[in-house]
């Protein structure tokens, strides 16, 4: 595969995941403005998933939106672990009941890549992590929760591929094991203003399918906020971690126990 292939298609899935967070049909300019892209290839590129059906256009309003093709891919894509669209729902009851942001990781090398986001319009301060965004895994909740289901050794394996980085924020391993053994004790991960200035997370694990990677499901918001309401919110995202898990034992039966590894609260 060719660079500007490789790049094409990250464009690709940037430009859907576009359409994810407006929901509103968006023009070539749209598009340009909000991910910086060449007029001239963003036009080429939307054309392309025009032709193969993932866009439609309305040529008088000369905008696009996407297809329910699109929908059914990922449904057929996710279908095992998000059980069709229950993800997104999960999302939202989640946000509702907290006031604050939801994000959904998964590890990415030395890195949590958050895989769906949403954004709570309570923040006075927008987090910006859009789907997609890539943090620092052992300076995150979501990060040292994937981390707690990792040995030791692997651990520190890790820690050595992030301080040999020259970009990445340094790791202090004792600090972060004393912490992982935490985590692995209550079951949960909190994070105060490590990678980001002002703002605290609190993440738990989801609920496993066989096969799939592990993936922790976070909220976020102003430290203040999340400290004067930490028991609260461990509570509610237990509670809704809980009742999913439930939800997809009946639905599939495929769901594993490692929801309910570390909870002793």
């Amino acid at each position: 595969m060719t660079s500007s292939t490789a790049k094409s298609a990250e464009r690709a899935f940037e430009i859907l995941e576009l359409f994810g967070e407006r929901r509103t049909p968006l023009s070539v300019m749209d598009i340009v403005r909000n991910l910086g892209y060449p007029q001239s290839s963003t036009s080429v590129l939307l054309k392309g998933l025009h032709a193969l059906g993932y866009l439609n256009y309305d040529t008088g309003q000369r905008r696009y939106s996407p297809t329910a093709r699109v929908a059914l891919l990922g449904a057929q894509i996710t279908r095992g672990f998000f059980f069709s669209g229950d993800l997104a729902k999960l999302a939202f009851e989640l946000q509702a009941r907290t006031g604050e942001e939801v994000v959904f990781g998964m590890q990415n090398g030395v890195h949590v890549q958050y895989i769906h986001t949403l954004e709570s319009p309570a923040h006075a301060m927008p987090l910006h992590h859009r789907s997609g965004t890539l943090r620092p895994i052992g300076h995150t909740a979501t990060g040292k929760l994937l981390l707690s289901l990792k040995s030791n050794a692997e651990i520190g394996a890790l820690v050595r591929r992030i301080n040999a980085g020259e970009s990445r924020p340094s790791v202090n391993l004792t600090t972060l094991l004393k912490e992982i053994q935490t985590i692995r004790g209550c079951g949960y991960a909190v994070c105060h203003e490590e990678a980001t200035p002002g703002a605290s997370g609190i993440a738990m694990l989801m609920p496993r399918i066989p096969d799939h990677p592990p993936v922790a499901i976070g909220v976020a918001g102003r430290t203040e906020r999340i400290r004067a309401r930490q028991a609260a919110l461990i509570d509610i995202l237990y509670g809704a971690v809980q009742a999913f898990a439930e939800q997809s034992r009946r639905t599939t039966g495929t769901i594993d126990q490692q929801t309910d590894l570390h909870r002793n609260l």
